[in-house]
């Protein structure tokens, strides 16, 4: 998704939990198509830039440090652990176990040294090895070739997509990773995504693709009626995943076919986010992400980082509209799940909190894999940011926002670079009862190279342990990282049973994914580096300011309610720490006659509720006195005249975006339909076609209640260019197209609610 809606630049939830534009900070990121950072060095002509990984020679050997010196306790050469078949190494008669002593007269002390001098030497020039192999020295002469990280690539996918293929059930299924005689819908998923971004397009008669065809047909047979992928019969079935990791698949397979499975299977995904057509509005924690489990029972419903961004990624590959409602929801629980903005009220609470408001990601808003229960200061609970988490953030981030520009996008780039490595997973324990840290070793690999990639980063600068700035070019040590741990049968495999990658299945196709992402980024024509550095200041809530200010007063005080919590006390329908504000402007204009009237009023209640008492009785807590420092005077005037168009049942505190279709009240919508005389061309002796149950005619149409809205009010606005369902029935005068002059974005809204409740 390239183009980020106007709509989701604004996102209530950056207002909610805040977040001070400090400038982009371009100095973080660099893209300039002209001039290499580690090639030209960086603008600070003191400092020297040294770069790492970037070697584009392929010698063709799987390798390792050699064995420890008894004496001197330092590794003893390099041990060759696999030969890749048609490489220099091959040529020059390497084999595996043999024991690389000296390369081109140097000793060596590991592949690192290796790979420095294959840097230093270039391609072409014969070059003597000195090789240890049983008990005798043996001497062979190699030339190194052109393009190393390629081709290690390219063998060690054909490899690991040969393993998964050998090991694919008859039927095209895939088996389960812990229950491994069982069928699993939601592993054939995965592991038919990993073919398919493995297997060659032009290779059509290979193992790897055979076994990815069946995967497709065998996916295609679960697909339930609902859309989304049939996991009946298991306890935990992983739906939200399977059916994301399905639509996936099917896009690669083939970008310009099986479009009508990936419609299926987003319709579901679609109707399965969590929001007020299953009870939850944007108050709740969870509003906005998607199930782990298949319950939306309140008791049982789990949302978290990681089914998010699957369901992300795959309505991106989807094509879902950039301005459908599912992405600012999704931005709103994002935003709530990052350690961004600081929250506390005190100076004492966020001296404490920026410990914690580091850019990274959580779980979620009520949940952290670094500690439990919850760290708490001051009465604050904190849910500290790692890796798996933030790199999923960060994918999330910059489809939801279309760009890695964003300041909040920037912040979780920050957090990767500055614990960039091929190490545990950062901030979570290696060891211990629950070792997650080592267990999700291959998902976070996937998942930071997808984000690196999507954010169109290449090279991470850092300081290393000798104070020096290291200029990492990641998809190149990435690809002989996972080079150096692939298995001789092709294989990968963790050696913690924690999160099911000690199944090599599982293993390989995270490995298979995070080399397809590295692939993407090897062939990135723009030089894009992050610098790391250390954590910025954090924002406070109450300093956001919005970096495109809307020109709508209505939408900008519909932010003020958000950005200074009304919500929290102000529940829509029923009393909580306030009264609910449904019908708050009926009341206040017929209390004071006039809408100037109710104005000035509602001006002096929000001010001083003690003085000037609202229209609606309340025992409870006394509500807040906003003086000028807490709101100023043209916030003030922007909540009063969103506040003023709360009329009837319009939500309030469930209000998401003016002129979005969640604004709804179905009776005002009937007062609306007759004021702009639409019975006439609609009823029954007249052209216009018969709207008697136009909503189920939408809903069959167009697949869910939201998608139907959306296409009603599209009608409505632009008749020509989106005509009805129904023709009219004779000749009459055109449909009149109904301009925001006309016709409000609220009104709008509350028309089509009425429309939609139409019997048949």
């Amino acid at each position: 998704m390239n183009t980020p809606s106007p709509n989701k630049n604004a996102l209530i939830s950056k207002l909610i939990f805040g977040a001070i534009v400090i400038g982009i900070l371009a100095y973080l990121v660099t893209r300039e198509p002209n001039r290499d950072p580690v090639k030209d060095g960086p603008k600070d002509k003191k400092k020297k830039v040294i770069p790492r990984g970037s070697s584009k020679l392929w010698f063709g050997i799987r390798a390792d440090k050699g064995p420890v010196d008894g004496v001197t306790q330092k590794s003893v050469g390099v041990t060759v652990l696999d030969v890749i078949e048609g490489s220099p190494a091959s040529s020059a008669g390497l084999t595996p176990d043999d024991l690389i002593l000296e390369f081109n007269g140097k000793k060596l002390s590991g592949p690192r040294e290796l790979a420095k001098l294959m840097d230093a030497i270039g391609a072409g020039k014969p070059i003597k090895v000195k090789v240890k192999r049983a008990d005798q020295l043996v001497f062979l002469n190699v030339r190194l070739e052109s393009g190393g990280s390629q081709q290690i690539l390219k063998n060690s996918v054909k490899l690991g997509a040969e393993f998964i293929a050998a090991r694919q059930n008859e039927d095209g299924s895939f088996n389960h990773f812990h229950l491994t005689k069982e069928r699993s819908p939601a592993v054939t998923a995965l592991l038919t995504w990993a073919l398919a971004v493995s297997v060659d397009q032009a290779d059509q008669d290979s193992l790897a693709r055979d076994a990815l065809e069946a995967g497709i047909e065998k996916l295609r047979s679960w697909i339930d009626d609902d859309g989304g992928i049939d996991t009946s019969g298991w306890d935990i079935g992983h739906r939200s995943y399977g059916t994301a990791c399905a639509i996936l698949a099917f896009r690669a397979h083939d970008p310009l076919k099986n479009n009508e499975e990936i419609d299926q299977l987003t319709k579901f995904l679609l109707a399965n986010q969590v929001d007020e057509s299953h009870g939850y509005d944007p108050v709740d924690w969870r509003y906005g992400a998607f199930p782990y489990y298949e319950s939306m029972e309140s008791n049982q419903l789990r949302t978290d980082i990681s089914t998010l961004s699957y369901v992300v990624q795959a309505l991106d590959a989807a094509k879902v509209d950039p301005s459908h409602v599912v992405w600012r929801r999704i931005g709103l629980w994002l935003d709530e799940t990052q350690n961004y903005a600081l929250l506390g009220e005190t100076e004492a609470i966020r001296k404490k909190e920026r410990l914690y408001r580091d850019g990274g990601f959580a779980f979620s808003p009520r949940n952290s894999k670094v500690t439990s229960p919850p760290e708490s200061v001051l009465n604050m609970s904190f849910y500290p940011s790692y890796g798996t988490a933030t790199a999923d953030g960060l994918r999330s981030l910059v489809i939801v926002d279309g760009s890695a520009t964003h300041k909040r996008a920037l912040a979780a780039l920050q957090w990767l670079a500055r614990n960039y490595g091929f190490g545990a997973v950062p901030s979570l324990p290696a060891d211990g009862p629950t070792p997650w840290g080592e267990a999700l070793f291959f998902y976070y690999t996937h998942s930071w190279a997808r984000a690196l990639t999507s954010a169109k980063v290449a090279r991470i600068i850092k300081i290393d342990e000798n104070k020096e700035e290291v200029a990492h070019h990641w998809p190149a040590e990435l690809t002989r990282e996972l080079a150096r741990r692939q298995r001789k049968d092709g294989s990968w495999k963790n050696t913690s049973p924690l999160m099911g990658e000690d199944n090599p299945m599982i293993a390989t196709a995270f490995a298979l994914l995070a080399l397809d992402a590295t692939k993407e980024a090897m062939a990135m024509t723009d030089v894009v580096s992050i610098r790391a550095l250390p954590v910025q200041s954090p924002p406070t809530w109450k300093d956001e300011v919005l970096e495109a200010p809307s020109q709508d007063p209505l939408l900008r005080g519909l932010q003020v309610y958000k950005a200074k919590a009304c919500a929290a006390c102000h529940k829509d329908g029923v009393a909580f720490k306030g009264p609910s504000l449904l019908g708050v402007a009926d009341r206040f204009i017929k209390k004071f006659k006039t809408p100037a009237d109710a104005r000035s009023y509602m001006k002096k209640h929000i001010r001083n509720a003690k003085e000037y008492p609202g229209t609606t009785p309340f025992k409870g807590e006394e509500m807040f006195a906003y003086s000028e420092s807490a709101l100023s005077g043209p916030e003030l005037e922007d909540l009063v005249t969103f506040l003023l168009t709360r009329k009837g049942k319009r939500p309030v505190s469930k209000a998401l975006m003016p002129g979005q279709l969640e604004v709804l009240d179905s009776e005002l919508g009937d007062k609306l339909f007759q004021k702009h005389n639409c019975v006439t061309c609609h009823k029954e002796d007249a052209h216009g076609p018969l709207l008697a149950g136009v909503g189920t005619r939408y809903i069959e149409a167009y697949g869910t209640a939201n998608a139907a809205r959306e296409a009603l009010a599209k009608h409505i606005r632009n008749p020509e260019k989106y005509p009805s369902l129904r023709k009219a029935r004779r000749s009459g005068p055109k449909m009149t197209t109904y301009t925001e002059a006309n016709l409000s974005n609220e009104d709008l809204a509350d028309i089509v609610a009425y429309l939609m409740k139409l019997p048949q």
